[in-house]
């Protein structure tokens, strides 16, 4: 708790007493020094004492004052009254040592200057006057009065106070003034530097500055979230020990194209690389002639993630308007050709096994661009049934055992295994969730060459609003350069395929608000399909 004797003149008010106190321990001992100095024949040996007496006096308070400092500032009116003090004493010692050849006149002056950095000027014009009447008072008692010279010396010294009050007070003033003025600026300056750190680590982007010698200046929050960084770098570093995909882009930057800029993307990151974006600021500082720059990046890999889910989308939905428009107009004439042929055939009573050959193949190719069309019209347009809920494990199982009579004429079996319980229900259209899984396993007996297929199920819970199977067959996999493309529409590796079956089955999903993804798989191919639960569907009222 700060003493009550902390005065209100000044908010350094105890730094000034300390050294205050310690100024006068100081000049007590110097005086107490100079007085070796006295002529004692002149003086007195009674007068030699007094001084003697009061200096050593004076010396033990301040030597108390300042060893027991806690108890001098718990004095309410300390300062006043030490100033007080010595202007008593300084008059005494001057009326022990002559007014006129006193060798401690400067003391008054020095009071004066104590009291200016304490009170400024107004303390010190009063410490002044107050010097004035009492020296006045003691030189017109023993100074004979009546000479010129006389007046002359006190007017010389009244003046010589009231200057050095004036200088010292207007001295301090000024100092104070410029104080309170250094320190509004220096709030001012923290106040913005707390602000342009708040503003700098509140910015949803990364951003680094970099000086002129590419030596990291600041990092953001942001910044060391996206590094996964705990905090700055303590050393000095440059900016591509932070990023070195960007090492040398500050020179390459000039050369790039606007567009090249605007799309300027690199990946960051050790286990699961993060796709960010790049945007340069340079700076020219008034103060250094380097050139600064702000790298500012910011995470855009689901960005990218929703613009390849609109480009998808957009094929899809051309895709679509195409089959659309002429799925219907191809259907017709097919099938008239193909009851056509069927007749023919039958009213000819055509006997050459070319011939035969002939028409079966043009029968067979009919109904293979019977079935393309069939899945145009499904992919642009699914038949619409209604939402329920339904056992998936009796989905599955239907579609199995479809696919087994389907393989059982090709001499080759499907076999299905994984955890798969049997109580997992799915809101969604039943006859295109079983549509998804029937071209799914499909697709994996296709493209496996093995007579025995293995498809592994895993079922999980995603949360409390839907599931997740994961679909691995043993198949040969999807190379990595057709990752991107196999739900492409119209996209196949197979000679006799139409590139319909896995579009389709993404976009089945799409409409039961559900998913699918392709997951990297050492062996065969992974698929991640995300479905919703029924509960999660109920509880949102659907």
């Amino acid at each position: 708790m700060k003493p009550k004797a902390v005065l209100d003149f000044d908010l350094n008010i105890q730094s000034k007493l300390a050294v205050f106190s310690l100024a006068r321990l100081m000049l007590m001992s110097m005086v107490l020094f100079t007085t070796i100095f006295l002529r004692q024949e002149v003086l007195g040996v009674g007068a030699i004492m007094h001084i003697y007496a009061v200096l050593g006096t004076s010396f033990l308070l301040s030597l108390m004052h300042v060893s027991h400092w806690e108890e001098t500032l718990r004095v309410r009116y300390f300062m006043p009254s030490q100033l007080l003090y010595d202007l008593l004493l300084t008059s005494y010692l001057v009326y022990l040592t002559g007014v006129n050849d006193s060798i401690f006149l400067f003391l008054y002056l020095l009071n004066i200057v104590f009291s200016s950095v304490v009170y400024q000027l107004h303390g010190a014009l009063l410490v002044a006057a107050l010097s004035g009447l009492v020296y006045a008072f003691i030189y017109y008692a023993n100074t004979d009065m009546e000479l010129m010279t006389s007046w002359s010396n006190l007017a010389y010294n009244e003046l010589l106070f009231l200057l050095t009050a004036l200088l010292c007070g207007q001295f301090m003033d000024e100092l104070k003034r410029q104080k309170v003025m250094l320190a509004s600026q220096q709030a001012s300056i923290a106040r913005l530097e707390l602000l342009n750190d708040r503003l700098l680590n509140s910015i949803p982007v990364g951003i680094v500055l970099v000086d002129g010698q590419e030596y990291v200046q600041n990092v953001n929050a942001t910044a060391l979230g996206l590094l996964g960084l705990h905090h700055a770098p303590e050393m000095r570093i440059k900016y591509y020990e932070l990023l070195p995909e960007l090492r040398g882009i500050l020179k390459a930057w000039d050369q790039m194209t606007d567009i090249q800029r605007l799309r300027f993307l690199f990946q960051h990151g050790p286990h699961r690389p993060q796709k960010f974006s790049l945007q340069m600021v340079k700076l020219k500082s008034a103060m250094d002639a380097d050139m600064q720059h702000i790298l500012v990046f910011q995470d855009v890999s689901k960005m990218l993630e929703l613009e390849q889910k609109l480009e998808f989308e957009s094929k899809l939905a051309a895709t679509g308007e195409l089959a659309a428009g002429i799925a219907h107009e191809i259907r017709n004439p097919l099938a008239s050709i193909s009851g056509s042929i069927e007749m023919l055939a039958k009213h000819l009573q055509v006997v050459d096994e070319e011939d035969k050959k002939l028409l079966a193949i043009s029968l067979r190719e009919i109904r293979r661009l019977n079935n393309l069309v069939t899945d145009f019209l499904e992919f642009a347009k699914p038949r619409d049934h209604a939402i329920e809920d339904f056992n998936l494990p009796e989905v599955v199982n239907e579609v199995v055992e479809a696919i087994q009579t389907r393989l059982q004429a090709e001499g080759r079996r499907l076999e299905l295994q994984g955890e798969f319980p049997a109580t997992v229900k799915i809101h969604a259209n039943r006859e295109r969730i079983k549509q998804v899984f029937f071209n799914l396993f499909l697709n994996s007996i296709e493209a496996s060459p093995a007579n025995l297929v293995h498809i592994d199920l895993q079922v999980s819970p995603k949360g409390s609003d839907g599931v997740v199977i994961d679909m691995r067959d043993d198949g040969p996999g999807v190379p990595p350069e057709l990752e991107k493309k196999i739900f492409d529409p119209f996209f196949t590796t197979k000679s006799g395929g139409t590139g319909l079956g896995l579009s389709t089955v993404a976009q089945l999903l799409r409409a039961a608000k559900g998913e699918i993804h392709l997951q990297a798989s050492a062996k065969g191919a992974h698929f991640r399909l995300t479905l919703p639960a029924s509960s999660a569907m109920e509880l949102t009222g659907s």
